[in-house]
């Protein structure tokens, strides 16, 4: 091989590591949500109050990947439900669930959940029984209420149950 191969090779290289570099540098700013696209959502109904009211005008960020435990997703739903819905995410997948109407609590992994600052109304059972909602949170999926427990319809009811994450449009961005 001649120097001028060499050096056709070493560029090439070089072009083809400033490639890769360049495009994962891209995916990650696309995966950041801080600088995804905002996008608006309207509120209907009153299963997240106190915490959104219906009519509110909402901003969402596009959803990438497994929410986190406490944020509010949009989402539409693959089965049963037709329309899109907006619910708190309680516990996700791995995630050990417990559920008990009579004290009222909702433990995660054995924690109690402190959801003074968010709820209203009566965790009423479902047509899911706590016993069946009990246990580990299936792989791609996650486990929503909605804030005002007395009305929500939401993972408690087997027109809902456990959300696919594959159908969480975006995560609701919270006003300051």
């Amino acid at each position: 091989m001649n120097r001028k191969s060499h050096l056709n090779i070493i560029v090439s290289l070089i072009l083809i590591a400033a490639t890769a570099i360049l495009c994962t540098a891209c995916r990650w700013d696309n995966d950041d949500p801080e600088k995804a696209e905002v996008k608006t959502c309207r509120m209907d109904g009153t299963s997240m109050e106190p915490t959104l009211k219906n009519g509110q005008t909402l901003e969402y960020v596009p959803a990438v990947g497994m929410p986190s435990p406490g944020e509010i997703i949009l989402f539409s739903h693959s089965g049963g439900y037709e329309g899109t819905l907006i619910k708190r995410v309680i516990a996700v997948a791995g995630q050990r669930l417990e559920i008990d109407y009579d004290n009222q609590t909702i433990r995660v992994d054995g924690k109690l959940l402190d959801e003074s600052g968010y709820t209203q109304g009566y965790l009423k059972a479902g047509d899911i029984s706590a016993k069946n909602l009990t246990g580990l949170i299936p792989t791609g999926k996650v486990f929503v209420l909605g804030d005002n427990r007395t009305v929500s319809l939401d993972s408690r009811y087997y027109q809902i149950g456990m959300v696919d994450v594959s159908d969480i449009i975006g995560v609701i961005v919270m006003p300051d």
